[in-house]
Parts: structure tokens; C-alpha cells; sequence
């Protein structure tokens, strides 16, 4: 597998962990909500934050990955998939 399909299921890889522990935050943040407890709150807001920001590097990666993917085969990048990338 070359080089640039291995970088970008990491980066995919990352990004699902990463919503995976965004959905976490927002359940237990439901569960703070409804307990009336506004200092958990606050903390959960801030991982949330860090989390979001944390997938915004990961996107603006993976959109150049893609775009390198692309050069090496000739298209678009918006007309990439997984079928031509693999």
C-alpha cells in the first residue's frame, strides 16, 4: 500500500477515535445538563473544544492527503473514493 493510502487511514483512524470520544462528551454532558451540575459542564465544554479543534487539524490533513492522492492519479479530488484510492 503506498505511502499516502497508509497516512490517510490513520488520519481516519484518528478522526474516529476522535468522534467517538466527542460522542462520549456529549452524552455525559446531556447527563450533567439534566443534573444541574454547571462545573462538569464547563470542563466537558472545554474537552469539546479541544476535541473540536483536534478535528479541524485532523480534516485540513486529510484533505491534503487526498489531494495529493489525487495528483499521483490524475483526477479531481472531489472525485476521489476508497474503491481508487485502494
Amino acid at each position: 500500500m503506498k505511502p499516502e493510502t497508509m497516512e490517510l487511514i490513520d488520519i481516519l483512524e484518528q478522526e474516529h477515535r476522535l468522534y467517538e470520544s466527542l460522542l462520549d462528551r456529549l452524552q455525559r454532558e446531556k447527563d450533567v445538563m439534566l443534573g444541574s451540575r454547571a462545573r462538569q459542564l464547563t470542563r466537558l465544554t472545554e474537552e469539546k473544544q479541544a476535541l473540536s479543534a483536534q478535528l479541524t487539524k485532523l480534516e485540513a490533513q486529510r484533505q491534503l492527503v487526498l489531494h495529493r492522492i489525487a495528483g499521483e492519479l490524475n483526477l479531481p479530488a472531489r472525485q476521489l473514493n476508497l474503491r481508487m484510492i485502494a
